[in-house]
């Protein structure tokens, strides 16, 4: 975390590894990232407020967001446990409540995960890490070796089972 010292915000700022920002598909997901959280304004996903290069860290890029006070839900299903019902319930809706506003959007996320929620002070959840988001419709080629072993137990079943078009049902199956 730092702090806006401008305004005396505090936020989080992604920045991406010098020993994997070279290589290009890193840097475009990277970029690709910033774009589709700039263009999202809902309660349950984080706001991005700039991109720049790092000077301080080699001129790695760095992303700028709300800083959301909490942890995630990997971490707290780890300490925890089952969650109590009413507490999976209130999580759920919110996280279905950011894809559906996404998916209108045209956009899915297709990582969608418990160590990619966090779940804030006060209960609310937040859709995080939009590296792997898509944009509705559009042909989708084979998944490089590193997409593939990404965490299989998560992909979402529409997916594996649909090789070219994706749809928002993607994320649906996931959630």
């Amino acid at each position: 975390t730092a702090t806006d010292l401008a305004i005396g915000r505090r936020v989080a700022i992604k920045l991406l590894r010098l020993d994997v920002a070279g290589a290009e598909k890193t840097l475009q997901r990277f970029f690709k990232e910033a774009k589709v959280l700039a263009s999202l304004k809902h309660r349950n996903t984080v706001a991005v407020y700039h991109l720049f290069q790092a000077k301080e860290a080699g001129g790695a890029p760095a992303l700028v967001m709300e800083f959301v006070e909490g942890q995630p839900l990997e971490d707290i299903l780890t300490e925890r446990g089952p969650l109590p019902w009413r507490e999976v319930a209130e999580l759920s809706i919110q996280i279905c409540e950011a894809l559906a506003y996404t998916h209108r959007k045209g956009i899915i996320h297709r990582d969608l995960k418990p160590a990619n929620i966090m779940v804030g002070a006060f209960g609310e959840a937040f859709v995080m890490d939009w590296g792997l988001a898509k944009v509705l419709g559009k042909v989708e080629k084979e998944p490089t070796a590193e997409e593939k072993s990404a965490d299989k137990a998560h992909k979402s079943k529409k997916k594996r089972r649909h090789s070219r078009v994706l749809t928002d049902r993607s994320d649906s199956d996931s959630a």
